[in-house]
């Protein structure tokens, strides 16, 4: 028998040879001709035929004198279907960005997005704080006229010039001097022939004052929203324009005087 040392040697040649034979095949074997002869010989056992496709090669070692085969055997699978085609997100609806640079440039675009042929009543309201535009988003959609934001001591370029292009006859200030001053209100004179100013002492006042001047008594719905954060006011907003309701603003823990007594003017129906 060899010697181990002799027997590893010998295998170390016969994977050098295996490895040269894939690297550059010395012949070729016909891969089909050898699953034909594969599948013929399994038929004879009563084996039914297999799909495989055989490639490889074969060599002669100089050292041993033997013959060394070569074979790589490759399952033919089908390919597997491919994947329905998702439809795109949202079908044939078509997403457009309105943005400016600022927050006042943004208001600008929505309008002028909006109301292309101007508008005869424009809203203005702080850019600094929520409250008073929120509340009035939906005196905006009964008066169909858009909400601009301002600085509180100065109007922004960008809503003097949607101003210009809209040419509103009136004018509405939504908050007290505290939020947009009275020289923003001289400025905004330049703009319309009606400035006036919609306002309470607190938030909750104006938002009282918004829905006064606008609805009613007899609406079919009030919507009450915190005042302490916009998240629900504004999404409560869009709602709010389109059913013909006023939001009014509450505490967390209260209902504040103003909104209780603008909740009863609501309620009123008047006499036939």
């Amino acid at each position: 028998m060899p010697s181990r040392p002799f027997r590893r040697t010998s295998a170390l040649l016969a994977a050098l040879v295996m490895l040269a034979a894939l690297a550059a095949p010395a012949s070729a074997v016909d891969g089909d001709a050898y699953l034909s002869l594969a599948n013929q010989k399994r038929a004879s056992v009563g084996l039914s035929a297999v799909g495989w496709a055989a490639s490889g090669s074969h060599t002669t070692s100089s050292v041993t004198g033997k013959l060394y085969s070569v074979m790589i055997f490759v399952k033919l699978c089908s390919a597997p279907p491919p994947p329905a085609e998702e439809p795109p997100a949202g079908g044939d609806t078509t997403f457009t960005r309105l943005a400016g640079a600022d927050r006042y440039a943004t208001a600008a675009a929505l309008s002028r997005a909006r109301f292309g042929s101007g508008a005869s009543t424009v809203f203005i309201a702080t850019g600094a704080s929520f409250p008073d535009a929120l509340a009035g988003s939906p005196a905006a959609a009964m008066a169909d006229g858009p909400i601009l934001l301002t600085a509180r001591d100065g109007l922004p370029t960008a809503t003097a010039n949607e101003l210009a292009r809209l040419r509103p006859s009136r004018i509405v200030i939504l908050g007290g001097p505290g939020v947009v001053t009275d020289r923003v209100a001289a400025q905004l004179q330049a703009h319309a022939g009606t400035v006036e100013r919609w306002w309470g002492a607190t938030r909750f006042e104006t938002a009282a004052a918004i829905s006064r001047a606008t609805f009613s008594p007899g609406v079919p719905v009030a919507y009450l929203a915190t005042g302490s954060t916009f998240p629900d006011a504004l999404s409560g907003g869009a709602i709010a324009g389109r059913n013909h309701s006023p939001i009014l603003l509450v505490g967390r823990d209260s209902l504040p005087t103003a909104t209780a007594d603008e909740l009863a003017r609501l309620r009123r129906r008047s006499r036939s």
